[in-house]
C-alpha cells in the first residue's frame, strides 16, 4: 500500500478536489477514488504528507484526514487542532508534525505512532493584522505570528525579533544537514537550531526582480548537488549555497522553455519538488489557462500537464 501511495501527490495536484490511487504500472492506471463517502473531512484537499510510519495525512478546507491504508481517522478544532484549514504539513527529523497554512498553526506530538496529543500556539503570542479587518458581521481571523516549535514540552515562539525574515511562513524544507529553511513573503530563513540567517531579504541584488508587493516566496527544494531552488511570484531562483551565486529563471511566451531571465518571466511558481531522476516539477498559477498548470523541466525543455 505504501508504494502505490507515493504516486499521490502529482495526480492530486492536477485533479485538486479529489485523491487518486494510482498504481505503478508503464501508463498511469487510477485504482480508487477517495472522497468524504471513504472517509475524507472534505473534499477540497490542500496538501497532502506521508510521514515516517507512512501515514497519509490529508490537509482540506475542513479539516485534517489521517489515513494508514485502510482506516480513517479526522481532525477538527473540537479535537485540539489549532484550525481547521490545513495548507501545510511538515515532519522534521525528530519526528514532530507541523500543521499550518490557516488561521493559526498546531503541532502533533508523537510519541509513538498510535500515542498523540494536540497543541497550540498561546493566543498571547498571535498577532492580528490591520489589513485582515473583515466584514462587518464576521469574526476576525487571527494569523500566527511567525513559526512555533514544540520540543515535547512546550512551545517557543520564533519571530522577526529573533531573526527570521518575516511573520508569514509559506513552506519549510530540512537540509541534508538538519537545517531548517523557511519560505516567507519578505525572504528566505535558514535556521540551525541556534539562530537564524536570512540569505535573502528584499534589497539591490538580492533574489527578486519585481516589486516588492510581489517578491513572496512560495516553494523551497534542494537539489543533489545541496543547492536551493526558490519558487516565487517573480519566477524560480537557483541559488548556489557555496557561492552564495543567485541565478534567476522564468518561462519564454511559449511556454515551451526554461531559461535565465534579466527581468521578470512569466513563471508564477506555487511548488517545486525534483523526482529521482532529476526532473524539476513546478505548479505555476498564471492569469489565464495558458499560464497556469503542472511543469517538468528536464534540463533542455519544458513538459506541460494540464
Amino acid at each position: 500500500m505504501q508504494k502505490r501511495l507515493h504516486t499521490i501527490w502529482l495526480v492530486t495536484c492536477l485533479l485538486s478536489n479529489w485523491i487518486i490511487l494510482v498504481a505503478h504500472a508503464a501508463e498511469l492506471k487510477i485504482e480508487k477514488t477517495l472522497t468524504q463517502t471513504d472517509g475524507l473531512i472534505s473534499n477540497n484537499v490542500l496538501a497532502i504528507f506521508e510521514d515516517s510510519h507512512g501515514t497519509m495525512w490529508f490537509g482540506t478546507t475542513d479539516g485534517l484526514t489521517r489515513y494508514d491504508g485502510e482506516n480513517f481517522q479526522t481532525f477538527t478544532t473540537e479535537d485540539g487542532l489549532g484550525q481547521n484549514t490545513i495548507g501545510l504539513i511538515f515532519e522534521d527529523r525528530r519526528g514532530m508534525l507541523w500543521f499550518g497554512g490557516g488561521v493559526l498553526s498546531s503541532v502533533l506530538k508523537r510519541e509513538k505512532a498510535m500515542d498523540m496529543s494536540w497543541m497550540e500556539t498561546p493566543l498571547s503570542e498571535l498577532d492580528i493584522t490591520p489589513h485582515d479587518e473583515p466584514p462587518a458581521g464576521t469574526r476576525k481571523p487571527i494569523r500566527l505570528k511567525g513559526v512555533s516549535r514544540y520540543d515535547g514540552e512546550k512551545f517557543r515562539i520564533f519571530t522577526t525579533a529573533d531573526g527570521l525574515a518575516g511573520d508569514t511562513v509559506k513552506d519549510i524544507v530540512e537540509d541534508k544537514t538538519g537545517t531548517l529553511w523557511f519560505a516567507m513573503g519578505f525572504g528566505v530563513s535558514q535556521y540551525d537550531d541556534k539562530s537564524f540567517n536570512n540569505i535573502i531579504v528584499n534589497g539591490p541584488m538580492g533574489m527578486w526582480i519585481l516589486p516588492e508587493a510581489w517578491n513572496e516566496v512560495k516553494a523551497i527544494t534542494e537539489d543533489t548537488a545541496g543547492n536551493f531552488w526558490f519558487g516565487s511570484t517573480a519566477g524560480i531562483t537557483y541559488y548556489n549555497l557555496k557561492t552564495s551565486d543567485f541565478r534567476h529563471f522564468g518561462v519564454d511566451s511559449d511556454f515551451t522553455h526554461f531559461q535565465e531571465m534579466g527581468e521578470a518571466g512569466t513563471a508564477y511558481i506555487t511548488d517545486l519538488q525534483f523526482d529521482a531522476k532529476e526532473n524539476l516539477w513546478m505548479s505555476q498559477d498564471g492569469t489565464d489557462e495558458e499560464s497556469s498548470g503542472i511543469r517538468r523541466f528536464d534540463g533542455k525543455k519544458l513538459t506541460t500537464f494540464r
